[in-house]
């Protein structure tokens, strides 16, 4: 989805974006959704322990923008500001100043995105990529519906920063950034991040 913002600013896809006003070639960003933090081999850091005397879910998590992300959106602000006339690779971006007030891990019914309970709480690293960790005990209905989200379920695992982000001469925004956990793992790849804890 690519939108035009108030002043200088547009979305494109996960991605809110505004020029700074004092450098033709400084652009600054916001994610709009959370990303998972990924091991060496590049897959979400996250693991689901499942047993009979009890369950936890480990994860990490950053609000931020992967690489590819990125790169389109250097290719989009070209092509939107022709008159700065500008190569994607002197585009210099950079995330929008925040102040991340919490970060919580919430579990859903699979009902719709109203139907959600917090399960954690975590701080964020306090910087880019702001980083969070969250290493929650299971009850076994939650165990089940965590296990759904990794199958590929919506609504029934997700991960919200909340805070707000500053812009010179402007008063604090307040914003909200979620992730459905099920969108980290398409066509059911959580499968395995799945380990049981032996009896």
């Amino acid at each position: 989805m690519n939108e035009r913002q108030n002043g200088d600013g547009f979305r494109f896809r996960d991605l809110l974006c505004h020029a700074d006003p004092s450098e033709p070639q400084s652009f600054y960003y916001r994610p709009a959704s959370v990303v998972p933090e990924r091991d060496p081999a590049g897959r979400p850091s996250l693991i689901l322990w499942l047993g009979d005397a009890g369950s936890r879910l480990q994860l990490g998590a950053q609000w931020s923008a992967e690489e590819p992300a990125l790169a389109a959106l250097r290719a989009e602000i070209a092509r939107r500001y022709p008159e700065r006339k500008l190569s994607p690779a002197a585009i210099r971006l950079q995330p929008e100043p925040a102040d991340i007030r919490r970060v919580s891990l919430e579990i859903g019914d699979g009902s719709g995105p109203g139907a959600f309970a917090e399960l954690q709480q975590s701080s964020s690293s306090g910087y880019p990529p702001y980083s969070a960790v969250f290493n929650a005990p299971l009850t076994p209905e939650q165990a089940r519906q965590a296990a759904r989200a990794l199958n590929g379920a919506s609504d029934c695992l997700r991960v919200a920063y909340r805070g707000s982000v500053r812009r010179t001469g402007a008063a604090p925004l307040p914003f909200e950034a979620v992730a459905d956990v099920s969108a980290w793992f398409p066509a059911s790849t959580g499968t395995g991040h799945i380990r049981i804890i032996p009896s």
